[in-house]
């Protein structure tokens, strides 16, 4: 910690049902010790436009297409989330 502060991770939820989004969010924020930043997007040009300038930390999207096409420069773990069972590494490096 310098100067009596540090700078938060982000942690960004991209979903198009803003609903879910939003209650994943605010879950995750009720959470104690959680050490990010959270925010969410539900259009991707808005995703995009803050990727080009941001580091993000954890990236989570329950899309395979999103996933693809994000560009990935920024972002250190991408998770997915599914329904399915969970069958191996739950984080995907983007290093």
């Amino acid at each position: 910690m310098e100067g009596g502060s540090f700078i938060r991770k982000n942690c960004v939820i991209y979903d198009m049902d803003e609903q879910y989004a939003y209650r994943l969010m605010n879950y995750m924020r009720g959470k104690p010790g959680v050490p990010y930043e959270i925010m969410v997007f539900t259009d991707s040009d808005s995703l995009n436009d803050f990727l080009k300038n941001n580091e993000v930390e954890v990236f989570i999207t329950n899309s395979e297409e999103v996933i693809r096409d994000v560009p990935k420069g920024n972002i250190h773990y991408i998770l997915k989330l599914s329904e399915e069972e969970l069958t191996g590494s739950f984080a995907e490096s983007t290093e």
